[in-house]
């Protein structure tokens, strides 16, 4: 007697690349796409500052110290940060990627992309995210 192979069940559709993450994922709190209200809400952005006023807004201000404030880079924000203990700010490039091929965040040229803003400020060790006790840094592992 011959026997038959049972029918396989059928494979879980997987989610259009653009669905909204599951509610029990922990990035249910992540946006789907980058969008202004990922940071005009948080207390380091500062939209009234252009480079010299940022430099003005962090001088004497602690290593690590850092706003979020508008580029003059199309599409980009600037991150202004007191690189060291003599003081000295830098700027960095954070880009937004919104797909269809990258989405999320990413600094200067950098190829790694981060799934939200809060997150890319978190993975940047040289910054103080103390001082802002009340902002949710998300843990980052590398």
């Amino acid at each position: 007697m011959a026997t038959r192979a049972l029918p396989s069940a059928p494979a879980a559709a997987a989610p259009p690349p653009d669905a909204a993450p599951a509610a029990d994922s922990p990035y249910s709190d992540i946006p789907e796409r980058p969008s202004q209200s990922d940071w005009t809400s948080q207390p380091f952005w500062h939209p009234n500052l252009t480079r010299v006023s940022a430099e003005a807004h962090l001088r004497g201000q602690c290593k690590g110290a850092f706003v979020l404030r508008p580029s003059s880079m199309p599409g980009c924000l600037s991150l202004s940060h007191v690189e060291d203990d003599s003081g000295k700010v830098g700027h960095a490039v954070v880009k937004t990627h919104t797909g269809p091929e990258r989405v999320g965040y990413s600094i200067g040229d950098s190829t790694r992309t981060h799934v939200s803003l809060l997150h890319l400020i978190a993975y940047l060790p040289t910054l103080n995210h103390g001082l802002y006790p009340q902002v949710p840094f998300p843990e980052v592992r590398d």
